[in-house]
């Protein structure tokens, strides 16, 4: 297996607080049920397949089974922008979409994204 093997990406489109989860992420994290969206103190967005729901937890139910095959999996929170904006005022100022780049690590079942991977996407 090579490098390129763990190699996602997401898409954060800021003016619409949408967080656009590809396919392909999903499929090497698994194809989970329910994942969970996080946020580190470093401003690093994470993506992690959990088993089962936990009592006051934020797990995110994901049907691919709903979604046509070249379409990805959207959260809107307009929570986890504020709090990245919070947490690096210089990045995400304007209405932007953004693309993070980031690994999967298979083991634990978790995909991250550091910001420093963020490339602005439309022509703005």
């Amino acid at each position: 297996m090579s490098k390129d093997d763990n190699v996602v990406s997401i898409s954060i489109d800021l003016k619409k607080d949408r967080i656009r989860i590809h396919r392909a992420t999903l499929y090497k994290l698994g194809n989970p049920k329910l994942i969970q969206l996080l946020l580190s103190p470093e401003c690093r967005v994470a993506i992690k397949a959990v088993d089962h729901k936990v009592p006051g937890g934020q797990e995110i139910e994901v049907n691919l089974e709903k979604l046509p095959a070249d379409f990805s999996f959207e959260v809107y929170s307009g929570l986890l922008i504020e709090r990245m904006r919070k947490a690096k005022p210089e990045l995400l100022r304007d209405g932007s979409t953004y693309r993070l780049t980031g690994t999967v690590n298979k083991e634990k079942k978790i995909a991250m994204f550091p910001t420093e991977n963020m490339v602005k996407l439309d022509g703005e």
